[in-house]
């Protein structure tokens, strides 16, 4: 796919696409008219970045985590201790969604009552 598809496939910019490219973080290949074409592995890595991305993880970390699953050689030696780090984050980010949603669901409630009186 070119990276038109691609960007609205994942949601990513082209530039943005072609950012991510040049970190080494999504590959491409040129077609026969020297154009960018994409396969179904960058929209998976393309949507893995945007989760961490929105996560506030940091660029630097996600291509470390992509370098290691790339190339298991390249793993530093504290990785596992980052990702038991990026999991912990992760389980309060979960936590403080569903304290989002509580919070929510509630306002629904009282809206809803509010409005059949």
């Amino acid at each position: 796919m070119k990276i038109g598809e691609l960007a609205a496939r994942t949601g990513c910019s082209a530039p943005t696409i072609r950012f991510y490219e040049e970190k080494g973080l999504i590959c491409s290949k040129r077609n026969f008219a020297n154009y960018r074409v994409y396969d179904e592995v960058a929209i998976e890595r393309l949507q893995f970045i945007a989760d961490c991305r929105a996560n506030g993880m940091k660029l630097s970390c996600i291509e470390e985590l992509l370098a290691c699953r790339d190339d298991i050689s390249k793993t530093p030696d504290n990785i596992q201790e980052r990702i038991e780090s990026i999991r912990t984050q992760a389980h309060e980010n979960i936590e403080q969604m569903h304290r989002i949603l509580a919070f929510l669901d509630e306002l629904d409630k009282k809206l809803t009552k509010e409005k059949s009186r």
